[in-house]
């Protein structure tokens, strides 16, 4: 298929070849036609001794990929082409934006496509789509195969707003990057698979406008090579629940020569309604200001820690049908000055199994203290479990 570069071109073989743009790159498309096409922010680099740079460490200039109007292009890149052993590098981040209903892909990589070479970007990797985009697969980092490197530094972030796929069309979301043939794909490190302490890892937003299959917070392996993850992973829901659909799955992290490090996170942020998503692989969940309706059975027993930030009367989550096991877990319970109380869960024998021996609780910033099965900060507070496997946060006098 057809290659198209927002960078520049550097072929070597052995010699050092360094082609620079400093002054970043902007690509956009707009009614473009390009079906067996693959459209690359980054630029091209083929043989050893050869770069093809785009922006400096001073000015981080990075890229810009801006999909408008009817367009249709095959691959998408934010990042650039390093083959057999060339080097691709964008200093700064990589911004792929799509905004019309009338945008056609096939695959959207937020970093390069490393054949044997490097593709790095030294910042972040974001993709935001806002409209009834019609994509198949999306892949937060970088792709890389045989002995190719392919890291996004700072990490990645995916935004999804009122987008709804074409229904035949098996839309499934990788926040990390991909691999294949014994490739190498880093999300929160650079090439050399140092980790990047300050790297945020991946986030998915997903608004309830949005229609799909899966989303994974890690990358996606195709056999030989790894795909990791530093930083951790957060997917995070808002809008009413009635108009998201889902056929399956939202996982924290997948295994298969794949590694998410650090904190798995899955937030319902201002999210009112059901949620009809298998949910695994998370340490944490948190609900700010919701009133979610788990409504697949689900299996937890790996959460370790609930975080509620209440604002009505609740519940702020009902989850009835599934396993839960709240041994030795923590559970955090906030609210604004006007909160008097009310249902933070509602739950079934099964979902509050191990209620008994919850680790710890918090209510207000204050470690509660247990007495008996209630949870109490002496004067002010008491979480406790009704009849109806209810979990009651009430004000005391």
């Amino acid at each position: 298929g057809l290659f198209s570069f927002g960078g520049g071109y550097a072929t070597a073989s052995g010699q050092s070849v360094r082609v620079v743009t400093e002054g970043g790159v902007l690509i956009n498309l707009n009614n473009t036609k390009a079906t067996e096409a693959a459209i690359m922010a980054g630029g091209i680099a083929t043989g050893s001794g050869a770069q093809a740079v785009i922006g400096t460490e001073q000015t981080r200039a990075g890229a810009r990929l801006n999909l408008t109007g009817s367009t249709t292009v095959d691959v998408i890149h934010g990042g650039g082409y390093g083959i057999s052993r060339g080097r691709s590098v964008i200093c700064g981040d990589s911004v792929i934006t799509i905004d019309s209903d009338n945008v056609t892909t096939d695959l959207i990589h937020g970093g390069g496509y490393a054949n044997g070479g490097i593709d790095v970007i030294r910042g972040k990797a974001v993709i935001s789509i806002t409209a009834s985009a019609s994509t198949n697969y999306i892949h937060g980092g970088g792709y890389a195969i045989g002995s190719g490197v392919s890291a996004v530094t700072d990490g990645v972030e995916i935004h999804l707003s009122n987008y709804r796929h074409r229904p035949e069309v098996p839309m499934v979301v990788y926040a990390g990057g991909r691999n294949a043939m014994g490739g190498t794909a880093y999300v929160g490190a650079d090439e050399n698979g140092t980790e990047n302490i300050h790297s945020a890892g991946t986030l998915v937003t997903a608004d309830a406008g949005v229609r799909l299959w899966h989303i994974y917070g890690g990358g996606y392996s195709e056999g030989p090579g790894t795909t990791t993850v530093y930083g951790g992973t957060r997917i995070e829901f808002t809008g009413l629940g009635d108009n998201l659909n889902f056929t399956s799955y939202v996982i924290g992290s997948n295994n298969r020569n794949q590694n998410t490090y650090g904190e798995k996170e899955l937030v319902f942020n201002g999210f009112t309604g059901s949620f009809n998503a298998k949910i695994a692989y998370f340490d944490t969940i948190t609900i700010s200001g919701s009133a979610v309706n788990w409504t697949k059975s689900q299996t937890l027993a790996e959460v370790s820690e609930w975080n509620f930030d209440l604002s009505g009367s609740g519940p702020a989550l009902t989850w009835e049908n599934g396993t839960n096991d709240f041994s030795g877990d923590t559970l955090n319970l906030t609210f604004g000055g006007a909160y008097t109380g009310g249902v933070v869960f509602s739950g079934s024998g099964a979902t509050l199994t191990g209620w008994e021996s919850v680790g710890a609780v918090n209510i207000g910033g204050s470690a509660a203290v247990r007495d008996g099965s209630v949870w109490r900060v002496a004067g002010a507070w008491e979480l406790s479990r009704n009849a109806d496997n209810q979990l009651i946060l009430s004000k005391l006098a």
